[in-house]
């Protein structure tokens, strides 16, 4: 017959037709490929991670602006509503 010993993994041995046994080989062989391949795409997702972080904190630092007021101007009452102009300057829409 064509029956092969088969290693199935850690100490364990089975009696396998050739055939089954090539393909016990092609699973074996695949596994490490497929663990290489998560391994590539969870760094590149940590590169992306990375990069928005990277570009979220220089928006935020770009866009920061301090408000300068004296207390006097502060107290004169209820603030006007913003102009076309105030939402271009100082909103990005």
């Amino acid at each position: 017959s064509n029956d092969v010993l088969a290693h199935l993994g850690d100490d364990v041995f089975s009696w396998r037709l050739a055939t089954q046994a090539v393909e016990i080989i092609a699973r074996k062989r695949k596994h490490p490929q497929v663990k290489r391949e998560n391994v590539r795409e969870l760094e590149a997702t940590t590169t992306d991670v990375g990069s928005v972080a990277q570009l979220r904190k220089t928006y935020e630092a770009e866009n920061i602006r301090e408000i300068q007021e004296t207390e006097a101007a502060s107290e004169l009452g209820p603030v006007p509503r913003a102009t076309e102009d105030d939402i271009k300057e100082y909103f990005e829409v």
